[in-house]
C-alpha cells in the first residue's frame, strides 16, 4: 500500500477455503463468499483467519475506490490440525461374510476432525462380542488399522482403551456386522432316540464353513 496516505482506505478481503473471517463484530461470514471489508489505516490492517480444517485457504482483495490501487494481489495461508483431542474408529465397507477380515481404520483427530498426522501413539482396541480380545493398534503419523475377523455372523463391537495414558478422549465405539459365507455344506440335526411306532423330524441345515446358517440360499432337494 502507498506510504505517506493520511485517509483512511477500505477494501475487502474474501478467503476462499473451509476458513471464515473474524475481526471487529464480524463473526462467521457465509460458506459462498467469505470476505469483509478491511479499513486500512496509515497504509495497514490485519485480517485475521480462522478455519476448522487443516488445509490450504486464499486470500484475495477487492479495492474499488478512487485511487485505482492494483489489488491483484493473493496469498495462501495453510492450517494445520490442531492438539489431538479423541481416538476415533472410521467405519468400514461391510462384510459380507464371517470368514472375511475386515479392515477398520482408526485416527487420532482433532475437535474438528483433523487427523493429528504428527502424533506416533498406539491405543488399546477391545472386541466384544463373539469375538473377544484387546489388541495393540499403533498410530502412525495419527492413522493406523485394526483387523477384526470373526467366525460367526454376528455383530462385534470395538471400543477403545488409552493403555498409552495420552488423555485423548477413548469414547468412540464402532459395531462391525458380519455375514454367514458361501454355503458350503448341508448338517442333518436330528434326534439321537426315536421310537419305531412314531415319525421322527430330522433337521437339515445350509451351512457355511463356520457353521453360520447360510439362509439366503437357495433350496436343495434330499432323497429320504
Amino acid at each position: 500500500v502507498a506510504a505517506g496516505l493520511e485517509d483512511p482506505m477500505e477494501v475487502r478481503v474474501s478467503v476462499s477455503g473451509s476458513a471464515s473471517i473474524r475481526g471487529d463484530g464480524g463473526g462467521a461470514v457465509a460458506d459462498d463468499l467469505r470476505a469483509r471489508t478491511v479499513q486500512l489505516l496509515g497504509g495497514v490492517a490485519v485480517v485475521t483467519v480462522v478455519g476448522e480444517k487443516a488445509e490450504t485457504v486464499w486470500a484475495t482483495l477487492e479495492y474499488g475506490g478512487a485511487l485505482h490501487l492494483d489489488s491483484s494481489a493473493a496469498t495462501s495461508v495453510t492450517l494445520l490440525a490442531g492438539a489431538p483431542a479423541r481416538f476415533v474408529f472410521v467405519a468400514p465397507e461391510a462384510a459380507d461374510s464371517s470368514e472375511a477380515i475386515v479392515m477398520v481404520p482408526v485416527r487420532v483427530v482433532d475437535r474438528y476432525g483433523n487427523v493429528c498426522a504428527t502424533l506416533g501413539v498406539v491405543a488399546g482396541v477391545v472386541m466384544e462380542g463373539s469375538v473377544s480380545a484387546t489388541v495393540p493398534v499403533s498410530l502412525v503419523g495419527g492413522s493406523g488399522v485394526v483387523f477384526v475377523r470373526d467366525a460367526d455372523a454376528d455383530d462385534v463391537v470395538l471400543s477403545f482403551l488409552d493403555i498409552a495414558s495420552t488423555g485423548l478422549d477413548a469414547s468412540s465405539t464402532l459395531r462391525v456386522g458380519t455375514g454367514h459365507g458361501s454355503p458350503a455344506k448341508v448338517v442333518i440335526a436330528g434326534p439321537t432316540l426315536g421310537s419305531a411306532d412314531a415319525a421322527v423330524e430330522v433337521t437339515l441345515r445350509l451351512e457355511d464353513i463356520s457353521g453360520n446358517l447360510a439362509v439366503s440360499a437357495a433350496g436343495i432337494v434330499v432323497v429320504c
